[in-house]
């Protein structure tokens, strides 16, 4: 460093020392300010419920779809005897379907209007207002996983706590008939395709039996004859293929049946929603401490800048 800009440091500190009570001051004030400024300000409230993923429906764990898994297209058996996909749960509870079945349904503040009053604007097309709508419900809906496995975490911010609980757990509820519903038609349609596999095999089964009957009765005696032996052992094999497949078929469409009765939800809620009784702030200490950086910072820039970085050379003599 050279002279000059030692002796402009040593300046800036021996201005800063002589005017400490001018820096403290300020930022005291200002951190004072910031902390009033925000506690005035209006406040959310911030709810939140979480559901614990279960895993693959309990009771019929024996009894599901898997085996079947080289029959069935791709997507039927998805759902059944495995763990549910935890992760697509997260994009679904912000999902436009099931924010605006949440915005039909009466606001838990005021049962006269619904959720939709509340965060819809006052002007604009009904489109326009929908659209909006599901915005602002998006913006005040955060889901995500939490630390422990299989839990999921749903929050929900707005200016009345009431409000903000009854969405959280009405997030909750659509969550749950969405996950029912899908199940149900997943197991509907793995149902559905068996029974039409089962009536193709037993169409293949009478037409392999007819086959047979058919050939015994133009070969009563077969005799000796090679050629119509290896035949007869053809078609009762063929017989024999058909009939295991159909039997296969009927005893996993009973199954099936059972599976469809019996889908349920796979997951629990851990904790329901309650309205809060303490409004979500910034932290008063943290806006104290960044407004009095920001306010000493300003008056070292004030003070250096115009009277020359704070140093006079007569300080010197």
């Amino acid at each position: 460093m050279s002279a000059e800009g030692l002796r402009g440091a040593v300046g800036i500190a021996s201005a800063l020392r002589r005017r400490w009570l001018g820096l403290a001051g300020n930022s005291i004030a200002a951190a004072l300010l910031a902390v009033i400024v925000v506690r005035m300000l209006p406040a959310d409230y911030v709810a939140e419920t979480s559901i614990l993923f279960d895993g693959a429906t309990e009771g019929l764990a024996s009894f599901d779809l898997s085996q079947l898994s080289d029959i069935l297209p791709n997507g039927l058996g998805g759902g059944q005897g495995r763990r549910e996909n935890i992760h697509a749960y997260v994009p679904i509870v912000e999902s436009r379907s099931l924010l605006t079945r949440v915005l039909q349904a009466r606001d838990p503040s005021d049962s006269t209007r619904t959720i939709f009053v509340r965060f819809a604007p006052t002007g604009g097309s009904d489109q326009r207002k929908w659209e909006t709508a599901v915005k602002r419900a998006r913006d005040a809906v955060k889901a995500g996983l939490d630390s422990k496995p299989g839990v999921l975490r749903i929050s929900v911010r707005d200016r009345d706590s009431r409000t903000a609980a009854g969405v959280a757990n009405l997030l909750v509820a659509e969550v749950q008939r969405f996950n029912r519903e899908s199940r149900m038609s997943r197991a509907a349609d793995a149902t559905d395709f068996i029974e039409a596999r089962l009536t193709e095999a037993k169409l293949s089964l009478a037409g392999a039996e007819d086959a047979l009957a058919a050939f015994r009765s133009r070969n009563a005696r077969i005799g000796n004859a090679p050629g119509l032996v290896l035949q007869e052992r053809r078609l009762t094999r063929s017989v024999e293929v058909e009939e295991q497949t159909y039997l296969l078929l009927a005893r996993q469409l009973e199954l099936a049946r059972i599976q469809e009765k019996r889908e349920g939800p796979v997951f629990s809620v851990i904790d329901s929603a309650v309205p809060p009784t303490r409004p979500s702030r910034f932290p008063y200490t943290v806006v104290a401490l960044i407004a009095a950086l920001i306010a000493g910072s300003a008056y070292v820039l004030v003070i250096t800048g115009i009277r020359g970085l704070g140093w006079n050379p007569k300080d010197e003599r």
